[in-house]
Formats: C-alpha cells, structure tokens, sequence
C-alpha cells in the first residue's frame, strides 16, 4: 500500500463535562490555586484526546503546556524526564527525592502559568511517584495544573491509588455513549455507510477501536471485534511497510530512520517511505527530541505483534548491531537492554556481561535512573534465561547503589539483599553488597547476623586501603552500637574506616565515616570526640557543598554545646542549623531545626509558645513524614517538657497511647524509656513502673544505643520518683560518668542528670550524695540560663514546695521630665520615648502577652491595620541562587588556599559571611520563610528595636535594673515581662 494522503481527523467527539471538570482545574490555577488531576480508563479511552482538547483549552486561556510521559520499565524520576527537572545540588540519599522535588518545583514555577500533562502514569516509577504525590503542596501559590493520565487496567494500582486519595479532581473515562460512537464513525469515515450502533455493540464506545474500525468497514474490511481491528490494520500496509513499522515499534525512543534501515538492511529512502506511510495513517507521530514513535501505545503492540516472535527478536538483534555501530554510551546501552529482550536468541551470557558493562557506564556518566532501569531489565530476562552468579550479584549491587542514591531505598534494600543471597565469589562484591544490605539496620535494636555477616565480609576483603572498605568497616561500626558485645570492636573499625578515609584523601569518604563512628557517643571521652566530629563535619559539608553534612555537624554542635550547659553556644549552632535547614530542599532538617527551637523557647520559660511551635513543626511535617515517626517524638517531647513544667499536657494521652500501638517500635529499649516517661507525665504510675521494667530488662542495649543518655535519664528520673530501688540501682552507676551534663536529646531537655543522679542517692539513702548532685544540677540549670529548669531543680531537691513568697513591688511614675522607677533593683529616671512607652505597656502587663501591633501603636493611642504579607522573603528560585552561590563562593575559597592566594580566599570569605548574614534576615523560626512586607512583620521588627533602646537606657540611669530588663523582657510578635521567678516583681503603673 502507498500513502495517498493524511487520514481524514475525526475531531473530537463527546467528553464536555470531562472536558469542563479539567478546564476549570486549568482556571483555578490562573487563579494561584494549584491542582492535580488524575485521568484514567482502559487502554485507548481517549485519554490522550482529552488531554490534547484541555492542553488546546489552557493555550487559548494564555497558558503554556508542557508534555511528558512515563515508559514502562524506566528507571527513578524517568517520567519527570520531559520537563527537564535535575537537581543541582549535591546532596547525601535521604535528600535526593526532596532535591528532585524542588527541581520539578522549581521548572513548573519557571514556566507557570502552565499546565502539565504526564502520560500513561501507571507506568511511572516509584520515586517519579512520590513526587507528583507531594507537587501540590510544594507548588502552593503557583499558577499551574499537573494532569496525569492513567490506564485503570495496568500494573502500579497501588501508586493509582494514593493519587486518587491526593488528587484535586479524578476524572474516570468510559466508553462513549451510542450516538457518540456513531458520530465518531460518520467522522472517521466519512461518506461511507458505516453501521455505526454495531460498531458499539463490538467495541464498547472505546474511542481508538471505534475509529480504526469505522475506516476498515468504510475500506470493506469489515467490522471485526476490538481485539482483530488494529492487527488487521497492519496486515492492510502490506508485508515490506509492516515490518519497518514493527521495527520503529521494537526500537528504543528515539532511535533514528538511519539505524532502522540498518538494522532492515535497507535503503533509508524505502525506511522512510514506509515511516511515511505510517504517518498518513495516523500510525505514528515524530518524537518532540527526534524519532518516530507510535501515536498509541496499543497501536505499537499491535505492530509488533504483526511479525512472528522469533522474527521479532531477530529484528531485536539487528538493532542491537545497529546501535552498537554508532558507539556511543547511551546507544550502547540500549543495545544492550535490545539483546536481553532478543533473548533467547543470541548468547545469555555475553547479553549479561554487555549489560553489566553499559550499566557501569551509565552510572559513570551520572544516569543512575537509566542504569538502575537497564539494570532491572537484565535482572528479570536473566532470572529466565541465565547467567554467572557474580554478573546477576553485580547487576544487583550497581542497582541498588543507584537507588539508593536516588534516595528509592525500599528497591535498593531488595537489590542488596539479593545481591548478598548470591554469595558471590568476589570478595570486594560481596563487601558493597552487605555494606549496602546493613543500610537497613534498626539501630535500637542488636541485629546479631548483620554483625557476623559484615566482620566475615571485612575478613575475606583485601586489607588495602580501598573506599570499598572504608564504607563496610563504617557500616559495621554503625551496625554494632545497639550490640554490648560488639559495640567496642564496632567502634574500633570505625576509627579504623575514619583513619583509612583520610589516608585515601576523599571528602565524602571521610564525611560518612565521621558519621558511621560518632552516630551514638556513650562515655565522656566519645562526647568530646563527637563535638570534634561536628566542626568537622561542618568544614567538610560546606567544601563539598553537600548541605546535609553541613547540617549533620550543626545538628550535632547543637546537642553537644546544650549538653555542657553552653546555651550561647548552643544558639550559635542552631542560627546555622536552621538557616541551611531553610536552603534545604528536605522538611526532616527543618523538622530537625524547630525540635532544638522548641527546646530553647522551653528553656526560656515560655511552655505555650514552645508547645505552639512543636504544633507548629509537627503541622508541617505531617504531611511529608511518616505520622508514627511523629507521634514518637511528639510524645517523648511533650512528656519532657509536661514534667519540667509540672503542667499537664491535654494532648499528651492521644500520643502516649498511639506511641504504645507502634508494635514494631516497642522492642526498642528507648521507645520504653520513653513511654515509662510518659506514663509518669501522665500521672499512670503503675503503667511507667510497666514500662520502665520492660526498658530495664534491656539496660545493656539502652547504654549503648542511640539517644543513651536521655534515655538513662528519663529512667532514672522514673525509678527515683516512683522509688523504685532496684532500677535506681542499676541506672545511678551508668549516669554518674554524666553528673556534669545537661541531658538533652531530640526530644527536648529533661532534667540536668545530676539532678537525676541525687534523687537516686536519696532513694538509696546517700543523703549527703543526694545534696551535692542536687547542688550540681541547679548550678548547671543556672548556667543554661533556665529559669524554669532551675525552679524544678530546686524544688526535686527541697522535696516540698515552698510557700509562695509576698512578690517584689516595683512602680513606674509618668511626670513631665519622664518616667520615673522604683524597684528592688534601684531607682531611676528616663526620658520619655516611643520605645519607653512601648515598655511601660510590657510591664503594665505583668506578664501576659502584649502584640508588637497593639504596642506600635501605643504611643498614640491608635491601632494599626493588619495588611497581608507580601509572601515570603525568599521564593524557591531565589533559595537556588543562594544554594549556587554559595557552593561557588566555597569553591573559589578552596580553590585560593590550595593555590596559596590569601588576598582571593578572604574576599571570598567575606562575601560568604555577607551572603548568610544577608540569608539570615530572610530566615525565621525554625529555618522557616519569614514573610516581608506584612504589617505585623514591621511591628515585630520595630518594637523590638525601640525597646531594646529603651532598655538600654533605662540600664543607663539604673545599671542593675538594666540588666534585670534585658534578660526578662521577651521580644518579638508578642512581648512580654518574664523573669526568673525568684526575682520576679509586680509592676505598678501611675501618673504624677
């Protein structure tokens, strides 16, 4: 057959209330409100059509559309491929899906307003998955509308699902009604006399089967059933034509007319006369980035399936040749995914060995999605046909390394377990796959044969210096320190893997093996190591560019300058924390940056606003993290800081009891640790003496573990007040070591552990012992600058609770020549002004919250009118230009000092210094985006100035007034008077 002209277009028939659910998604977005859309029905409902008709829509609407689609087999993030969306920065597994997310973001937003269509979704890979699940929360604001289409029938129901759960609108596509399918037919062929009622009752108003149909009925090829109609249309193009098209039909994407006719052993002009034909039926359509693909998916089965199997994988061989012949990576890839399919013809062993290789090249080159997806190819056809067991070992270890940097760590788990399973005979293969398997480890929990399995691994393995050791030796250290046995040769191996790493000379390298060693510290000497490690971690992050190093370091600066009681110190850590938690692309470091702000504003006195900023955190973490990692930390925190206060938490319960329903969690010693606490919170004493037994019985790995000592402590603090002397036995020695700290962990600050330690010593009547950890404790709640904490010190020591005091007065006197102060701090006079004023109203208030806005306009009398903020300071475009920046500015240093340039290296320094400082303005609580141009904003940022001014001069007339002020006058949206309760005054306000 020869092409004597296009097929007649048959329109578009039907579909206007689908049409119009889809057109009003694409209006909303023009209206900043962003949405998802799922389409979904069988194979060739129209799915496509429709979302041609919207895209023809969103374009007349001023919208631009970008088109995607996924492909079956394909590896991480493969169907976010069209729109270009690679994250940039370099960052460690946990963050890769958060990067590429951003990424994504960051393209839509670009491009916005627009619409995105993604193709044949029940295809995507998993991590391709859970980023369009988690779009619309990122694109909040953003005039864009992602459609996605979907076959109903097809594997990958279960991502189906959790978009039909997250998706704004779900449009589920049937077949057309009979007077559709008939006006279809008399559109698809027009001026024949197509029996179109007939053609529904043989394809069911499916749209592709209707018009393929109607045009052989109208050629008197008659109107067979659906499943005959598309092989029939093949056999009409004659054997020549058919053949070439089951070619473009067995070729990877865009493969070209000139490796086509190559593999046809053909003219390209006879190639591309039959791709021709091809076209003007509306078989095929040019690829967007080049090549020939088939309009529908159905309809290139359908072309393959015209050409017998075993001259399909002849085709398949040939194309392979073809591919091979153009030399390039990428070609020779696809070459070798083309040999595995052609199987069994041609050689399993040599196709193996050929993917092996292309898989290696690929992540080479940085493509670990297509590595890992030629990878999953080789694995399944091999399981079939065969191959050496270390080349299917291999194949499973480059697989799961590339998912694992992917961040897609349930496949990779899969990949290194097979991997190991295998046994293989290579020693250094085997090491990359147990060292990969020991990712997987709970460390709250001893897991005897990970431990074998990795000293065995570490034996066979050549004692070289090699990054391959380096990792499974910090892997084994990582793996034994819920272990007692194994915990101090764990611990060796890791100083061994650190050490190693540094003779290799490779950042990264270093960077994890730092981690692997210090993950759990449990003596005084493994804490100080571990505040080295910290700082640098921090060097090393920020020269590798890597911010989750970075923020590794911070993160743990903070715990180790809380511990020593250094609350400056401290703070210090947290600013950085929570200003490169804000560049992050991951809400966990964020999470991770508002936990530690809790803690300080708990410290601080301030038990409403730290519980409203837990709220706060946790509100926007749920969506992204799983809800019972939340609600474990939700509950230790709050059972923490519900004890310190010795106020009842009313949502303390709901979390304690969904805390105990986590059955998984509760071999763990430390989730027991933390439920006995709770209890106590709670006031169930029989239910903590349950739970600290049951954390007891498993003591050995509490010491060891993660979070040892919060969780010694919290025992402690249970077995003391509940008087539970064989527990107190046990605790008191393994605290003691720790008298000098402030026990602090990521839920919050508990008590100080020599507190802890002298409720022991009276238990076990060491009163004169008792007296001095007491001592010691409210010493170091002093030097934290905690009221509140030294209050409850105080208190645990004296064992009953003192009368209140009559409070201190103090009077505040308005005269002409200013205000006048007379308090138990000194007397004074200051000249009035409008910070003065503003601080007279805090005082005014004894205690209770006053807003920036009330007191902003205080002065006159007036109020002020709320205006919306301007959003927030930094959008996602401009946090990438500071991400870029910034790793530029480390490179040039880095660049300078190996050069021995110090002039370079300290102007670099300096714009660096300038560039954070200017980041930190746009950075509010808990890393989070402040808002610019909002009217309480201003507010905040001027009252705080003015009374700090105002404060200042107050100290200038009266110094120990001044003082008392500064540190008890909270700042900020809502201001306060709150001081040191044992030297708290009652203000008194009067005028002359």
């Amino acid at each position: 057959m020869t092409a004597a002209g296009a097929r007649p277009d048959p329109g578009f028939v039907g579909r206007v209330d689908e049409v119009a659910r889809l057109t009003e998604a694409v209006r909303s977005a023009l209206d900043g409100s962003p949405s998802l859309c799922l389409v979904i029905g069988e194979a060739g409902i129209g799915k496509s059509r429709l979302a041609a008709r919207v895209a023809a829509e969103a374009r007349e609407l001023g919208l631009d559309v970008a088109w995607t689609e996924a492909e079956e087999g394909a590896g991480p993030f493969s169907a976010l491929a069209g729109l270009r969306a690679r994250a940039e920065t370099a960052t460690g597994a946990d963050d890769a899906r958060w990067d590429q997310l951003e990424a994504a973001a960051g393209v839509i937003e670009a491009r916005a307003p627009v619409l995105v269509i993604i193709e044949d979704f029940h295809w995507a890979d998993e991590s391709s998955a859970w980023v369009v699940e988690r779009l619309g929360r990122q694109l909040q604001g953003v005039p864009a509308c992602v459609v996605l289409t979907a076959r109903s029938e097809e594997p990958g129901q279960e991502r189906l699902g959790r978009l039909l759960s997250s998706a704004d609108r779900v449009v589920r596509l049937a077949g057309m009604s009979r007077d559709e399918t008939i006006r279809l037919a008399e559109l698809a062929a027009p001026g024949s006399e197509v029996d179109g009622a007939g053609l529904w009752e043989r394809t069911g108003g499916v749209p592709l089967f209707v018009r393929e149909a109607a045009v052989l009925a109208a050629e008197g090829g008659g109107t067979s059933r659906a499943t005959e109609v598309l092989r029939r249309r093949f056999e009409r193009l004659g054997a020549e034509n058919a053949r070439v098209l089951a070619a473009v039909a067995l070729a990877p994407g865009g493969t070209s007319l000139l490796v086509l006719a190559r593999a046809l052993n053909r003219p390209v002009e006879v190639v591309a006369g039959a791709v021709d034909i091809g076209r003007a039926e509306e078989l095929v359509v040019d690829e967007r980035g080049g090549g020939i693909r088939f309009r529908h998916a159905l309809l290139a089965e359908a072309a393959a399936e015209n050409v017998p199997p075993a001259a399909q994988r002849e085709l398949r061989l040939a194309l392979a040749a073809a591919l091979e012949a153009e030399g390039s990576g990428p070609a020779r890839a696809r070459a070798a995914e083309l040999r595995l399919l052609a199987l069994p013809a041609g050689d399993a062993a040599a196709a193996a060995v050929a993917a092996l290789e292309a898989v290696v090249a690929l992540r080479a080159a940085d493509d670990g999605s297509a590595a890992s997806a030629l990878a999953g190819t080789a694995i399944g056809v091999l399981a079939t046909y065969g191959a050496p067991p270390d080349v299917l070992a291999a194949l499973h270890v480059e697989r799961g390394e590339s998912l694992f940097e992917l961040g897609e760590k349930v496949g990779a788990g899969h990949s290194f377990a097979a991997a190991a399973e295998l046994a293989p005979a290579d020693p250094a293969l085997r090491a990359r796959a147990e060292t990969g398997r020991a990712w997987y480890v709970n460390p709250l929990v001893p897991d005897t044969g990970t431990i074998d399995r990795l000293t065995a691994t570490a034996a066979a393995l050549d004692p070289a210096d090699t990054a391959v050791r380096v990792r499974l030796l910090g892997r084994l250290a990582a793996a034994s320190i819920a272990h007692p046995a194994a915990r101090e040769r764990g611990r060796r191996t890791g100083e061994e893997a650190v050490a190693m790493a540094r003779r290799i000379g490779d950042p990264a390298l270093l960077s994890q093996a730092l981690a692997d060693l210090h993950l759990a510290p449990v003596t005084p000497a493994e804490w100080a190591a571990r505040e080295a490690a910290a700082d640098e971690l921090v060097a090393l992050g920020e020269r590798l560019g890597r911010p989750d190093v970075a923020l590794l370091g911070y993160e743990w600066q903070f715990g180790e300058r809380l511990g020593r009681a250094d609350r400056p110190g401290a703070e210090e850590a947290l600013g950085r924390l929570e200003l490169y938690a804000h560049l992050s692309s991951s809400p966990r470091w964020r999470l991770a940056a508002g936990l530690r702000r809790a803690t300080l504003v708990s410290l601080a006195g301030d038990r409403d606003r730290c519980l409203d900023v837990l709220a706060s955190e946790f509100e926007s973490a749920g969506p992204w993290i799983h809800p019972q990692e939340l609600v474990g930390i939700g509950m230790t925190f709050r059972a923490a800081t519900a004890f310190v206060y010795g106020v009842p938490d009313p949502a303390l319960a709901e979390r304690f009891s969904a805390t105990e329903e986590a059955g998984e969690l509760l071999a763990a010693p430390f989730v027991r640790a933390s439920l006995a606490l709770g209890a106590l919170a709670l006031g169930e004493d029989e239910l903590a003496r349950t739970h600290l037994g049951l954390a007891i019985a498993g003591l050995d790995i509490l010491a060891t573990g993660l979070e040892s000592l919060f969780a010694l402590n919290a025992c402690g603090l249970v077995a003391g007040m509940l008087a539970e002397l064989p527990a107190a036995r046990a605790v008191r020695p393994l605290l003691e070591p720790f008298a000098d700290r402030l026990s602090s962990g990521s839920a919050s600050v508990l008590l100080p552990t020599a507190t802890t330690i002298g409720l022991l010593a009276d238990l076990q009547g060491d009163h004169g012992a008792a007296v001095r950890y007491h001592r010691q404790g409210i010493a170091l709640a002093d030097r934290v600058q905690s009221a509140v904490l030294a209050a409850r010190c105080r208190e645990l020591a004296d064992h009953v609770t003192a009368s209140a005091a009559e409070p201190h007065r103090a009077t505040l006197t308005r005269s002409d020549v200013g205000w006048q102060f007379t308090t138990p701090f000194g007397t004074g006079v200051v000249e009035e002004s409008r910070g003065l004023v503003q601080l007279v109203e805090v005082l005014r208030a004894n205690g209770k919250e006053v807003s920036a806005l009330d007191l902003a306009g205080a002065d006159s009398g007036g109020s002020i009118a709320v205006q919306s903020d301007l959003g927030a300071a930094l959008d996602s475009q401009a946090k990438r230009a500071y991400r870029s920046r910034i790793a530029d500015l480390r490179e040039e240093i880095d660049e300078a000092d190996a050069m021995n340039d110090p002039d370079r290296a300290s102007r670099a320094r300096w714009e660096l210094d300038a560039l954070l400082e200017e980041l930190s303005r746009a950075v509010g609580l808990s890393g989070r985006d402040r808002p610019q141009g909002a009217t309480d904003e201003r507010a905040r940022v001027n009252v705080t100035r003015s009374i700090k001014r105002a404060i200042a001069a107050v100290g200038a007339s009266a110094p120990e007034l001044g003082a008392h002020l500064e540190v008890s006058v909270r700042t900020g949206r809502q201001c306060r008077y709150q001081p040191d309760p044992a030297v708290a005054v009652t203000w008194e306000v009067t005028t002359s």
